[in-house]
């Protein structure tokens, strides 16, 4: 059973911020220019409904990172390595349903790629944050 007890909260707080800037650098400097021109966005467009998807991007990386380490709890002695291994775990999973849906619903596949490329760093670095704040 999952150990509430033994969350490292900074590390929650940590995982949390480091989601936040590797989307930043994603989906800016990295690879901005073309998931923009995936999702048919040009440079300079309206951003008036960022504030809200940064909110709910916030908020959804606070229980990525409590699943996480909830799951890294299960581990006999979680470390940087443990903590990598099962962010790689559930990216596997979440990168499946990218996918799925990606071809159910005949999204574009740069944007998919992109996304679930974001996903697998992401949830290993939280991992192994989580991992080394044990």
């Amino acid at each position: 059973m999952p150990d509430w007890g033994t969350i490292p909260w900074v590390g929650v707080l940590v995982a949390v911020v480091a989601a936040q800037v590797i989307g930043f650098l994603w989906y800016g400097p990295l690879f901005g220019k073309p998931w923009r021109a995936a999702m048919g966005v040009e440079e300079g467009a309206d951003t008036s409904g960022v504030g809200a998807a940064i909110g709910v991007g916030i908020l959804c990386s606070v229980v990525t990172a409590i699943a996480l380490a909830l799951l890294l709890s299960l581990s006999d002695s979680p470390d940087v390595a443990s903590g990598a291994k099962i962010g790689l775990l559930v990216a596997a999973a979440v990168v499946s349903y990218i996918v799925i849906t990606m071809m159910y619903e005949q999204r574009n596949r740069t944007v998919s790629w992109i996304s679930s490329a974001n996903q697998i760093v992401t949830l290993a670095v939280m991992g192994a944050i989580l991992g080394a704040m044990w």
